[in-house]
């Protein structure tokens, strides 16, 4: 198997780099197709502020730079580019095909990166580079699941602190939870101590809530304004917010040539982990799978979780009524919930590559999350979209993704006799 620049017969010089916070390390090789590369020039902890100069001193302008996947990579990757440099990023585990427990460095990790792509350990291990807009998009949903996560840290503690003094307890999910649980403090006596630690609770929880409202009000700003999210929401379980994040992990369609490649992607799959005996024992019990994989964006996986989650809880479209065919046959909850969700992402490989919607069955439930998505925006914003009653918004997106269709048919009105 060749790698997509691997030459035909020239040779073409390879950069190893592995790199840290704020050192790099290069290995300049020569390679030419069915050998390995010939190491020209180690060049050990570089500077990651040195590496533009570094490159212009040693580094040939038709090198192909490997780059093992790490925090820092895409800031790299976009510097390499400003100067007109090629640079290919492989996946974090690449090194294993050729590692030794006894040699680790990162001068020799450096060498292991060329030796990994000459030898063909690369192929289908390229890892997939945003673009500066789409990074920008995935660091903000980002910020918006770790303010999420601060949140119901906060909101834990104060039940914990409320729970350990005595304290009525606060009311799960209410937005005026701290001015409550402050109005409570103030009419008790409580020691002085104890009332900084509540008010740092209480301004903890105050400060996060309003930045996942906000973040979250940005986010749905964005994706409103998005026909690829709004088609996605055609699906049961993706609302507008997880519509956005499938389109910005996505980003491009194009790079999965099937649904499964997303599934997988995504860390939907399930997993073969059986040889010999134990594949054996495994069919006898009708099992040919294990479980979910661990591979994957877990960033993602917990959202296909809530849209499985939210498709167990309906009972008015296919994939829930499958859904719950299974269940009533003994299926464990958290596989069918993961495997409706798993049909849904097929689903959307399918919408996001233009194929039409095939039928109207669901369009009522659509025009009713299309009228949702208008209230969390609020009429202002949407009227200065050009939307400037909820029932216009609905008509123009429901009318563009069922044009295709014909009209449904009315029933005939007799009179009565």
């Amino acid at each position: 198997m060749r790698n997509g620049n691997q030459p035909s017969g020239g040779t073409v010089t390879l950069v190893g780099m592995d790199a840290h916070t704020r050192v790099l390390s290069l290995c300049i090789a020569e390679w030419r197709h069915g050998s390995d590369p010939k190491v020209r020039r180690n060049i050990p902890g570089v500077l990651l502020e040195d590496m533009e100069e570094v490159y212009g001193r040693w580094v040939p302008e038709d090198a192909l730079t490997l780059i093992e996947s790490s925090g820092n990579t895409r800031v790299i990757v976009k510097r390499l580019k400003a100067m007109g440099r090629r640079a290919e990023v492989l996946n974090a585990d690449i090194l294993r095909s050729v590692s030794e427990k006894d040699r680790v460095n990162d001068r020799i990790d450096a060498e292991k990166l060329a030796y990994a792509y000459a030898r063909g350990n690369a192929n289908g291990k390229t890892v997939w580079m945003p673009t500066e807009e789409y990074a920008g998009y995935r660091d903000l949903i980002s910020g918006y699941i770790r303010s999420s996560r601060d949140t119901v840290r906060c909101s834990n503690r104060i039940w914990a602190f409320c729970n350990s003094h005595g304290l009525p307890l606060p009311k799960r999910g209410r937005p005026k939870k701290a001015e409550r649980t402050r109005a409570v403090l103030d009419g008790m006596a409580i020691d002085p101590n104890q009332r900084v630690l509540a008010d740092g609770l209480l301004a903890d929880f105050e400060y996060f809530s309003r930045k996942r409202a906000a973040d979250a009000a940005r986010i749905k700003g964005i994706a409103i304004g998005r026909k690829d999210v709004l088609r996605l929401m055609q699906l049961p379980g993706i609302q507008l917010y997880i519509a956005f994040a499938l389109a910005v992990f996505i980003e491009d369609i194009r790079r999965f040539p099937t649904a499964k490649k997303l599934v997988s992607y995504f860390g939907l799959n399930p997993a073969v982990n059986a040889t010999g005996e134990q594949e054996r024992r495994q069919r006898r019990k009708g099992k040919e799978h294990d479980h979910l994989s661990r591979f994957g964006r877990a960033d993602v996986k917990h959202l296909c979780a809530e849209i499985g989650q939210a498709v167990l809880r309906r009972d008015d479209c296919p994939v829930a009524r499958w859904a719950r065919r299974k269940l009533a046959s003994g299926k464990d909850y958290n596989k069918v919930c993961m495997a409706a969700a798993r049909k849904i992402v097929t689903y959307a490989w399918y919408i996001l590559n233009g194929v039409p919607t095939p039928n109207r069955e669901m369009q009522a439930f659509y025009e009713r999350k299309l009228a949702r998505a208008y209230g969390e925006i609020g009429r202002d914003e949407m009227s200065k979209r050009g939307f400037p009653t909820r029932a216009s918004f609905v008509k123009a997106v429901s009318a563009e993704v069922f044009a295709h269709l014909p009209e449904p048919v009315q029933p005939a009105v007799t009179a009565a006799v």
